[in-house]
């Protein structure tokens, strides 16, 4: 018996009438999810209800059961565990363990629900500890690892999507965007070895020069935020293009479909990493579209000197380089998962916390003090906030 149908096996069906739907604690495009209670076994879980109506509207129905395909096969501490699913003639329902602590976004938000209000108010954005981005971007790796071991790629990987657990450790969560590779696939993703002929492959950036490609980061800035009638004309063409994830976490080969390897999450996890230290996107634009043109020249884009100033230099050079690194606009010539495990960015964590096993198993590993500590203080602050309005 293989693992998805093993997995299968284990899932009950769902019964609606079971649960007391508590609160609103997170949305989709067409997907709501709610923090409920189990009458008889006593157990808060997290319920993901999707409109049947919104995802015939929207055409989306592989990437509903894309999730539950994916979910079905996957058994990992550090992934969001999906005990049941079921459906009515209105809603499909995916119950999931309940991450008290919640997403990694609210984190660098410091954001939280305002019951009075109803809506959740978000703060300045703020990079976290370096303590914080080392344990959790290590943890992340360390799904990505199982992730590649299964030939999935996860596709959607950011903030939103990565939960912490009562213990403070991740769940890596929604996988609604997610795609398996099969072997063949994945050795024919890396014919072209030139970047200026991935580049010309990518139709919709057929425009681009020769240094858009090589990324000279010495070369004059020519974009204005003011789109030429040709570059107007390519926006059009690109809001016709189908493709998942979130923009500014996408790689170049994702947005045109094309190459679309495993190392496809290795750019967002740069992105995410950039994000963890600065607290804001290294990306932004008024437009998808003007996003996707930045990140096709990312060492004339990327602005480190948003790095906070009392991080030491030896872990700015650090962080900087393993960047870099992952936002190669070629997918051949980005880093390795491997490479990035073992990168200086991360010598001085791997000292606490021995590679081999954590990399069997970050949950042996207590989270730090300093973790704890974070929590409790953003807890705080978010009460006294609340108290205030």
């Amino acid at each position: 018996m293989n693992e998805e149908k093993k997995n299968k096996k284990n899932i009950k069906k769902f019964n609606i009438n079971e649960y007391k739907i508590i609160k609103l604690i997170g949305y989709g495009g067409f997907s709501k999810v709610h923090l409920c209670y189990h009458y008889q076994k006593r157990i808060y879980y997290a319920l993901k209800i999707i409109n049947k109506i919104e995802v015939t509207r929207k055409k989306k129905h592989k990437y509903v059961l894309q999730e539950k395909k994916i979910l079905n096969l996957l058994n990992n501490n550090l992934i969001l565990k999906l005990y049941q699913t079921g459906s009515d003639t209105r809603n499909v329902y995916l119950l999931s363990e309940y991450c008290k602590n919640g997403e990694l976004w609210d984190l660098l938000n410091g954001s939280y629900y305002n019951f009075k209000k109803n809506k959740k108010i978000y703060l300045k954005p703020k990079g976290l500890p370096i303590n914080l981005i080392l344990f959790y971007s290590a943890e992340i790796l360390y799904c990505l690892k199982y992730l590649q071991s299964k030939n999935i790629i996860h596709r959607d990987l950011k903030p939103e999507n990565i939960l912490i657990d009562d213990e403070y450790h991740i769940k890596l969560a929604d996988f609604g965007t997610s795609k398996l590779l099969d072997e063949l696939n994945e050795k024919q993703q890396y014919k072209s070895k030139n970047s200026k002929n991935l580049c010309k492959k990518m139709n919709l950036f057929d425009y681009y020069e020769e240094e858009n490609c090589n990324s000279d980061k010495n070369e004059e800035d020519l974009e204005s935020d003011i789109m030429t009638p040709e570059e107007e004309l390519k926006a059009k063409n690109a809001r016709k293009l189908s493709f998942v994830g979130t923009p500014e976490y996408m790689s170049p080969e994702i947005l045109h479909n094309s190459h679309i390897s495993l190392k496809s999450d290795l750019w967002s996890f740069g992105i995410l990493l950039y994000q963890l230290i600065t607290g804001v996107l290294p990306f932004i634009d008024k437009s998808s579209y003007l996003i996707f043109k930045k990140s096709l020249k990312p060492f004339k884009n990327l602005d480190f000197t948003r790095f906070p100033k009392e991080l030491n230099e030896n872990f700015k050079k650090n962080a900087k380089n393993l960047i870099l690194k992952c936002l190669e606009v070629n997918p051949y010539k980005r880093i390795e998962l491997d490479e990035i495990i073992n990168h200086q960015f991360f010598e001085i964590f791997f000292e606490n916390y021995p590679k081999t096993i954590f990399f069997q198993n970050p949950k042996q590993f207590q989270v730090p003090q300093e973790i704890k500590k974070f929590f409790q203080q953003i807890s705080e602050k978010k009460e006294e906030k609340s108290d205030e309005e």
